[in-house]
């Protein structure tokens, strides 16, 4: 197995911050967007940005925060479906993505800069990421248990690192929570397909004469898979491609060509045009030849097809065939997900209340995209599965000994399918508490670990794919029956185990982290106490990842659009 492995280490540092007078909070549209936040005398907010901690209105960057019951009311089953609604956010590959794809999670986007550019906090702590930079799947978060989204879109990286400079999106967590709540909400299009389905349970209660407190929260969510023929938004190709499943014969340039008696002999006088723009010739799925065609020329149409209509591209058609590729897409993907979160915390006193808190998360989702177009195979003339027709052609050529140019779409096989396992956990421990009457602290460490198992399905071995092509009986003749030229001749097992990689990588990321901050007052001045929050922090990430020894180069086909377990959008 080749095996990658990068570790990085960085060390943070916060510089002090001093907060300004506060401004006054205004709503909108059921989301609060604040300059400025209001607290209980007696509870102390931690200001997304600065790390400072105060009893009055506190923010020097405006905060967009949304609470629990907004995201609620809004009828998404996951967080992600309601912050990509937001303004401050850029729908980009989802959790439902599937060309190209997220393997099923949730990557947040702030300002359109992209996921790795801003930082995903939950209570001002960062949790285990899900890609080799620490980018969060939002979805690992209990969404029964947030109860507030604060989102700062600029200012952060000062306190953050260079990584927030789109911003920060901090998930704040219910405390001291109590008694037992369920939840369920589920959701089907009008015409009955693309089923969401999300449910969660949630214990806690206190302990020690109140002073402890314990929550446990489990969530399930599951949706089903959506293909894109089932839309007509989606249905049909809207980029060409000159990958058949039947297979095809690009001519190339005019001494690779039959000449055009020969091919108005089998097609019929001008219907298939042999110089300039003619794409080549096609195989119907009972292996005879068809002309694609040329493009932007009504006058020459495709001639000789027999396949099914379905193939067609009507984008291109009728002047030149086009593969139509899109109803074996998914267009929503399915995922199912189980997530587990618990926390304890104790006041042994005002200055030490220790906690631990673990969270797990496990989901399953599988993308297709459809069957592999290789490309760049040859075929000796020598082939036995050579119709007469496509001889008659090849012996039109000026070379009529050499070899021809060959491409196919396995749909014989399967579609291109990547099946993935992820299991995300992390356990911090931690304690906080009061140095002074205006002094604070809150020191924590962290493990976490991400692992993704991907199983590809769909790669085309290109050596084998090319001895069968010189030789039929290569390999003790497992595919001596198979007849490459169409889809009508059926690909028995052995042929397909050997033609076809169903290959398994291995992704691994660990996360360490230990972080100490320190805030308080420094001096009064007439519009309010100067503040600062000094902070140290070292973090670690250890990213591992496995391919299957067969993705090599050389191995397979280049266009099938595999890159590193995540699809590429390859026609």
């Amino acid at each position: 197995m080749i095996r990658k492995t990068q570790t990085g280490r960085k060390s943070l540092l916060t510089g002090a911050s001093v907060l300004a007078a506060a401004t006054a909070m205004f709503s909108a549209g059921g989301v609060t967007v604040a300059a400025a936040q209001e607290a209980d005398e007696d509870e102390a907010i931690v200001v997304t940005g600065t790390r400072i901690a105060r009893r009055d209105a506190v923010a020097e960057s405006p905060i967009l925060t949304v609470g629990q019951e907004e995201m609620t009311n809004s009828g998404f089953v996951t967080v992600e479906q309601y912050l990509n609604t937001l303004p401050q956010f850029t729908a980009g590959v989802s959790s439902q993505s599937n060309n190209p794809s997220s393997n099923g999670r949730a990557f947040l986007d702030l300002r359109g800069l992209g996921a790795a550019r801003n930082i995903v906090l939950v209570d001002g702590r960062r949790p285990m990421g899900s890609l080799a930079g620490g980018t969060v799947d939002v979805n690992t978060i209990p969404a029964a248990l947030v109860e507030r989204t604060e989102v700062i879109t600029g200012g952060a990286a000062s306190t953050y690192g260079a990584d927030a400079v789109a911003g920060v999106v901090n998930f704040i967590l219910r405390d001291n929570f109590e008694g037992f709540a369920w939840d369920s909400q589920y959701r089907l299009t009008e015409r009955g397909d693309g089923e969401e389905w999300g449910t969660d349970i949630t214990l806690g209660g206190s302990f020690a004469d109140g002073r402890g407190n314990a929550v446990f929260n489990a969530s399930y969510f599951s949706r089903e898979v959506m293909y894109k023929g089932a839309r007509d938004f989606s249905a049909q190709a809207s980029s060409a491609t000159g990958i058949f499943p039947g297979g095809g014969w690009s001519t190339g340039a005019a001494p690779g060509r039959p000449d055009q008696a020969t091919v108005d002999a089998i097609f019929g006088p001008d219907n298939c045009l042999n110089t300039g723009g003619v794409r080549g010739f096609g195989f119907n799925p009972d292996g005879t030849v068809f002309c694609t065609g040329t493009a932007g020329s009504s006058a020459y149409d495709i001639a000789g097809y027999t396949g099914p209509a379905g193939w067609v591209a009507t984008a291109f058609g009728p002047d030149t065939f086009s593969y139509n590729f899109e109803p074996d897409n998914i267009l929503v993907l399915p995922l199912e997900r189980w997530s587990f979160h618990s926390k304890v915390s104790l006041d042994v006193n005002d200055s030490f209340r220790p906690y631990i808190q673990a969270t797990y998360t496990n989901y399953n989702a599988l993308q297709e995209l459809a069957a592999t177009p290789a490309g760049g195979f040859t075929v000796p003339v020598t082939n036995p599965f050579i119709s007469p027709q496509l001889a008659q052609l090849l012996a039109a050529r000026p070379d009529a000994a050499a070899p021809f140019s060959f491409s196919k779409r396995f749909t014989q096989a399967s579609g291109r399918t990547g099946y993935n396992t992820h299991d995300v956990w992390q356990l911090t421990l931690g304690t906080e508490g009061d140095l002074t009457d205006t002094w604070s602290y809150d020191v924590y460490a962290s493990y976490g670990r991400s692992v993704q198992n991907e199983l590809q399905g769909g790669n085309v071995r290109v050596p084998n794919f090319q001895a069968v092509l010189n030789d039929p009986t290569a390999a003790g003749g497992v595919c001596s029956t198979w007849n490459p030229f169409g889809t009508n001749s059926a690909l028995p097992q052995q042929c397909r185990d050997y033609l076809m990689l169903d290959a398994k990588n291995l992704t691994v990321i660990d996360q360490t982290i230990v972080e100490g901050t320190v805030t308080g007052d420094l001096f009064e001045l007439p519009a309010g106490a100067v503040q600062i929050a000094v902070g140290a922090g070292y973090r670690e990430l250890q990213f591992d990842f496995m391919p299957d020894s067969g993705l090599q180069p050389g191995q397979r086909s280049a266009s099938d659009g595999w890159h590193a377990g995540l699809l590429r959008p390859v026609r």
